[in-house]
């Protein structure tokens, strides 16, 4: 019998997704997202996750059987501890990375021991599952061969995990509203070059305006000016924590972003997350932002914050919000700390966005980050 990931009531079983199809999806997805700082985690991941629907009681319970509730377990049928079950014993550290995000991808991230505690409360899933017809030797063989330099350390590990889960995370939910739509979310595909540019021209309009100038106004354009070449130039430097002190006036706005851009182009870094502490100064820079970008490519800016209407915002909008897919994010300090710190997956869908890359002593970003009021930059 067919194994099924998602039935839909209104639909003929033929239109069903099968397990093995909907494992394989998110598999990709989840290797693309993460292969740049745990190469082969993604893949397993994806493979591994949902192996606990190969249960004859998941089977029945998806196929709208009532008869297949178990009343000792009220919300239904218990899928994602079985992938951790079967991943666990892989290695004290792979198996750890594997398990985590797989036990939670329904739920909440818990720490080790909270993860021990359900994985020994879960005893005869695993069983189950291969009683009907998980392939233990297909989900044996997607397991990592070398566990990631930054799994070392153990702030740096902490943080890894919830890049997994992030991946994970993002890739089930993006392969199941793929089947449910019918199709792919549309990407807003916009080169940083492309929005570098465009900025590159505001700037230059702004300084042949400022030639007409006279007496302070002269002065002030001049200092920004200044301000704006320093930091073109200061995005030559090697990746890490910079920071710029410009008085109030001085064009902070602008000259972080030239810095950013210009930097994120260099040391191939794929987008910018603007973390600004209050609404009122994101809200004004998001303006300024948009003033720029918005004519060239619509949504290649997103703000993300409590206070955004989502009725005046486009679909696009709206869903780069999920998982921040977008070259240039703005958002709060409170909601930039949930992204990394949360253990729940609507959160930490923008964690792997915001640290996913290169691993060394602690892990490495892909993205060039600008944190208000002083700009400090981190790579």
């Amino acid at each position: 019998m067919t194994a099924y990931a998602h039935t839909h009531p209104d639909r003929p079983q033929s239109e069903w997704e099968p397990l093995e199809t909907h494992s394989h999806e998110v598999a990709v997805l989840a290797e693309l997202f993460c292969g740049g700082f745990a190469p082969g985690f993604g893949r397993a991941l994806g493979w591994l996750h949902d192996a606990g629907k190969y249960q004859p009681a998941f089977q029945q319970y998806i196929l709208h059987d009532s008869e297949a509730y178990d009343e000792t377990r009220p919300r239904g049928v218990q899928h994602s501890i079985v992938g951790a079950l079967f991943a666990a014993p892989s290695g004290p550290v792979i198996g750890r990375l594997l398990a985590s995000p797989i036990a939670a991808h329904h739920g909440a991230l818990k720490d080790r021991a909270g993860l021990s505690a359900k994985l020994q409360t879960a005893n005869g899933l695993l069983a189950d599952a291969v009683r009907g017809g998980m392939p233990v030797e297909t989900l044996r063989a997607v397991f990592p061969q070398n566990t990631p330099t930054w799994a070392r350390d153990q702030k740096a590990c902490g943080l890894g995990t919830r890049m997994l889960f992030s991946a994970l995370v993002d890739a089930d939910m993006l392969a199941t509203e793929a089947w449910d739509k019918g199709h792919a979310r549309e990407r807003a595909a916009i080169p940083l070059q492309m929005l570098a540019d465009a900025l590159e021209r505001h700037l230059q309009g702004k300084r042949e305006q400022s030639n007409h100038f006279e007496g302070r106004s002269s002065i002030l354009a001049r200092i920004r000016a200044e301000v704006s070449d320093a930091c073109y130039d200061a995005a030559d430097m090697n990746p890490g924590a910079f920071r710029l002190t410009v008085p109030t006036g001085g064009g902070k706005t602008l000259s972080g972003l030239r810095f950013a851009i210009r930097h994120a182009l260099l040391h191939d870094l794929q987008r910018i997350i603007v973390v600004i502490p209050y609404t009122s100064i994101l809200e004004q820079t998001v303006r300024t932002y948009r003033a720029i970008f918005d004519p060239i490519a619509q949504d290649a800016v997103i703000e993300h914050h409590s206070s955004v209407d989502p009725s005046g915002e486009s679909q696009q909008h709206r869903q780069a919000c999920e998982n921040w897919d977008a070259p240039i994010v703005v958002t709060t300090t409170v909601q930039f700390f949930e992204s990394l710190f949360s253990n729940r997956p609507a959160a930490l869908r923008h964690c792997m966005p915001i640290t996913s890359g290169h691993a060394a002593s602690c892990i490495a970003s892909r993205t060039a980050l600008c944190c208000s009021m002083r700009f400090r930059l981190f790579h």
